[in-house]
C-alpha cells in the first residue's frame, strides 16, 4: 500500500483555515492529503498535524509521519520545535509558545488565488 500524495501545483481547492500561536495568526490552506514536498514552489511552506490521542488534533509539526492527520500549506516559514506545538482547544489569550489553535473560515480557494491573496 502506498501513501496517497498530493500534487500541491494542482487546480484543487483547499479549505481556508488560520493556524493560532502565541503570538500571531497564520493563514494557510488545508489538505487531507500529503503534500508532495517536490511539488512546493519556493515561498510556500508545508507543516503537518499528527492525529491526537485523545483529542482531534495532535502535534503540529514540520512534518508528520505517523498518524498523520492534515497538512497546511503556509506562505511564511514557521519555526518549530523538534517535539512540535500542541493543540490546546481554549481561549487564544491562554495559548503559550508550546500550543497553537485552529480557525476553519469556511472559505476554499486554489493555491494560485492563496498566492496572489
Amino acid at each position: 500500500m502506498s501513501l496517497q500524495k498530493l500534487n500541491i501545483q494542482s487546480t484543487e481547492e483547499f479549505e481556508e483555515i488560520e493556524i493560532t500561536l502565541k503570538n500571531k495568526v497564520v493563514k494557510g490552506l488545508v489538505s487531507n492529503l500529503r503534500v508532495e514536498r517536490s511539488s512546493v514552489p519556493e515561498g510556500v511552506y508545508v507543516v503537518g498535524i499528527r492525529e491526537g490521542d485523545s483529542e482531534i488534533y495532535g502535534q503540529l509539526k514540520n512534518y508528520v509521519w505517523v498518524n498523520h492527520l492534515i497538512d497546511i500549506i503556509i506562505k511564511e516559514e514557521l519555526t518549530l520545535p523538534e517535539e512540535g506545538l500542541y493543540f490546546l482547544d481554549e481561549e487564544d489569550d491562554k495559548l503559550d509558545a508550546e500550543c497553537y489553535n485552529l480557525n476553519y473560515l469556511g472559505g476554499q480557494m486554489t493555491l494560485e488565488a492563496f498566492l496572489q491573496n
